[in-house]
């Protein structure tokens, strides 16, 4: 509804100078997906709401902590999710830890992906983990694909640029139906992989 300076008026009101129109709409968030022990009944009762975390927590320290973001949630609010968000959720669990200007982005995962999202304790942490995933110093990204249809192995260029040269950021990998991984040299540095892998799905 639209209220003008917080009252109702008739169609034919004349607005004045200092006047303040405000619009009211209820709107329900988007569903998004948790955490599969936070959605447990024998988890919901009590005080067990305080303890089991609404997103599965892999790692947690001083300085950061590793949360396995599910698919649909958003890392912040954006467009019709506000308060369904990685980060509004957290800080709705435990506000003393986790309330606002207490957690800060690392890096970020899109909506409908799912994976392990590093999110930091501080500014200073952040910028310095952040840094270290742009030059790939001492870690990687790996993204696994389910493909549908012919998956062209061959692709040789996209773009009009080689695939797999320095000047293209994507490699493709095999998964073979076993699920293993051809690692090719097996090299271990990370700043030798390819910036992103797309895996076709194990049969």
């Amino acid at each position: 509804r639209i209220l003008v300076s917080g009252k109702k008026v008739d169609c034919d009101h004349k607005i004045k100078g200092g006047d303040e129109l405000t619009h009211t709409v209820h709107r329900h968030e988007p569903a998004v997906g948790l955490a599969d022990t936070s959605l447990d009944d024998s988890n919901q009762s009590g005080d067990n709401l305080q303890v089991v975390p609404p997103v599965e927590i892999v790692h947690e320290d001083d300085s950061f902590l590793v949360v396995d973001k599910p698919a649909t949630l958003p890392i912040h609010p954006c467009g019709g999710y506000n308060f369904n968000s990685l980060f509004e959720v957290l800080s709705h669990w435990k506000r003393e830890l986790y309330g606002s200007g207490k957690l800060f982005t690392v890096h970020r995962l899109d909506r409908l992906t799912s994976g392990l999202v590093l999110i930091a304790k501080s500014s200073a942490t952040a910028r310095s983990l952040g840094k270290c995933i742009m030059d790939r110093d001492g870690c990687e990204k790996i993204y696994l694909s389910r493909v549908k249809g012919h998956f062209p192995l061959n692709l040789q260029k996209m773009d009009g640029v080689n695939v797999g040269s320095d000047n293209h950021p994507w490699e493709f990998q095999y998964i073979s139906p076993d699920c293993e991984v051809d690692q090719g040299d097996g090299d271990s540095n990370p700043k030798k992989r390819p910036k992103h892998s797309i895996f076709p799905p194990c049969q």
